[in-house]
Formats: C-alpha cells, structure tokens, sequence
C-alpha cells in the first residue's frame, strides 16, 4: 500500500516515483491511499497504482503543470548587490534571477509546460482509462474534494487507512478479514527518547532558540496563520 500526503512539487521527481509505481504494479498490486492532500505531483504518484482510495474531504486532482521564475533585479538594486552574468547560447540565461523572460524564451518555457501538461494528461487517462479529451476536461488545474474525485472518475472509491488495507488484503489474494501485523514506521517515540540526549531531541532544538521566537511560533499554529513550522530559524543581518 501507498500512503500519499504531498501538495505535489517537482515534475520530474513525480515522474520519477510514478514509473517506480508502474514497474511495482508489474510484481504486486498497489494500492495507493491518499491522506488530507493528494494533488498535482501528489495525483500524479497515485495515478500509477492498481486502486486509488481518498478521503471524502481529501484535496486532489490539479493535474496541471506551471512554471516562471522570480525577477530578483530590483531587490538586488536595494541592497547593492552588482552581479555580472556572461552566457553562450541564445537561451543560457533562461532561468536567470535578472530581467524577465525574453519573447523566445517565454515561447521555449510555454512549449516545455505545454509538453508536461500534455505528458501528465496522457498518463493520467490511461491510468483512470479515460479518453484524453474527458481527463483534459477534469484537469487543467481544477482542485476536487475527494467525494468529486469519486464522483469523476479520478480515485476508484472513497476510504481510509482501514479500507485501503482491507482492499490491499483482497488485491493480494487474502480474505478482508485476515489478520496481520502492523508495523508503523518511524516508530513513536518513548519519553526517554523524546527528553534523551539525543540530537532530534525536544530539549536540544529549544537549546539556543529565543524562548520569544518559540513562543511566537506556538501563536502562529494557534492562531491558525500556519499549517507546519519549520525546524530552524532564519535571520537576516
């Protein structure tokens, strides 16, 4: 079974995990399960596996792709940054972070957008056997709740955790009411591991912090203004 939870990211890297779920489908059935969001490279992922199941208020679908880049030109202007960037090749400077895109290279970055969105679609029909037209219609961005992706033909049936390892059980050959052992990875920790002396602990992230910033930091998720945090603090000087 394939627990997807991911807002999606990276194309290649999506494609990358979708091929290694199409040669897993080749020596076992996959059943991917789909946790508060599943969407765009999150889809992609699970559009390789035999069965997908989602959550009724899972976030899915936006099979699209977009891309552009960040015009850092100005910044720079303000803190008196100088940068000098010598280039071979009429597209070399593509990505650059100064100056936006020329009229060639917003038509080569268009024609790489379009070739991934038309790449995603593709995959994604033949894996919910569609035509390409009627995926193309559900896709194009468009973000569904999981009962929608249901109702669409997106994921094959609405569920949890309990159902997908029901339906892994019967995928697999065994009766839905086999018995088996499960093993949660990482394993939860103890209290000895979470004030241990170790580096992950609790008390050697608070070391060195500001107790104001972790303060400031609980607030934040109470206030519901952010949804994680990350481990570290960044500073600028």
């Amino acid at each position: 079974m394939l627990r997807i939870n991911s807002p999606g990211g990276s194309a290649l890297a999506s494609d990358i995990m979708w091929h290694a779920v199409r040669r897993a489908t080749e020596e076992k059935p996959v059943i991917a399960s789909m946790g508060s969001v599943a969407a765009s490279g999150g889809y992609y992922v699970a559009m390789g596996a035999d069965h997908i199941l989602a959550d009724a208020g899972s976030v899915t679908g936006s099979v699209g792709v977009f891309g552009g880049k960040f015009d850092l030109g100005g910044l720079y202007d303000k803190i008196g940054v100088r940068r000098e960037v010598i280039t071979r090749g009429r597209n070399a400077n593509i990505y650059g972070d100064v100056g936006g895109f020329s009229d060639a290279e917003r038509e080569r970055v268009r024609a790489i957008i379009d070739s991934v969105y038309t790449d995603f679609v593709t995959k994604a029909a033949e894996g919910r056997g569609m035509a390409y037209d009627d995926m193309d219609a559900l896709a194009r961005g468009q973000v569904w709740t999981g009962v929608e992706a249901e109702r669409n033909g997106l994921i094959d049936e609405i569920g949890g955790l309990r159902r997908a390892f029901a339906v892994a059980k019967i995928h697999a050959g065994y009766s839905e009411d086999r018995e088996f052992e499960l093993l949660q990875l990482p394993a939860a920790p103890s209290l000895w591991d979470i004030f241990g002396d170790d580096e992950w602990s609790l008390t050697r992230l608070a070391v060195g912090r500001r107790p104001a910033a972790l303060v400031d930091a609980w607030w934040a998720l109470a206030d519901e203004r952010a949804f994680a945090l990350m481990p570290f603090d960044l500073s600028f000087r």
